[in-house]
């Protein structure tokens, strides 16, 4: 199986309403706090129902079309899966944050200098398949991260530098 015959795709929200999780409010002043049940427990039914892997989108890099991830692992942190935020140099990124994002590589050490996210630390995410930078790779402080079996980690990938294939 490729890159691009491992994605697959139903709209999913917590009420299990065939609709989109992404929410357009740009409320950045609530705690970083993820809201979705695990991807386990969102793919299992996913998969049982599944036509075809190959017949679903795929967000993919706008660079050179390397499968990223699958809107089907949008994940609300805060209370949204969409954000903006302004770094120190003065830039703007519209980001979207997701719980997988296979075909993002990391880099660099995790650090907590001006995190968009409180109590998260974060490292580059680069495209696995051209090594354009797509975006950062967050995980919550061990101080928070107590009991978690998660570990508190996603993905906040920069939406300009992605695109939908169908």
């Amino acid at each position: 199986m490729n890159n691009n015959d491992s994605i697959l795709y139903t709209p999913y929200s917590q009420d299990n309403k065939e609709e989109s999780p992404v929410a357009l409010d740009h409320n950045d002043d609530l705690p970083a706090k993820v809201a979705e049940p695990d991807t386990l427990s969102r793919l299992v039914p996913q998969l049982k129902n599944s036509k075809s892997l190959k017949e679903t989108p795929r967000i993919i890099c706008r660079a050179c079309h390397f499968t990223i991830t699958s809107p089907l692992f949008l994940m609300a942190v805060g209370q949204s899966a969409y954000h903006v935020f302004t770094n120190p140099s003065g830039m703007s990124f519209d980001i979207q944050t997701f719980d997988i994002a296979s075909g993002c590589i990391v880099s660099g050490a995790f650090t907590e200098h001006f995190s968009w996210f409180p109590g998260y630390l974060w490292q580059y995410a680069y495209c696995e398949g051209c090594g354009e930078h797509l975006g950062w790779h967050y995980k919550q402080a061990e101080e928070q991260n107590a009991g978690s079996a998660e570990g508190g980690r996603f993905f906040a990938l920069i939406t300009d530098h992605l695109t939908f294939q169908d």
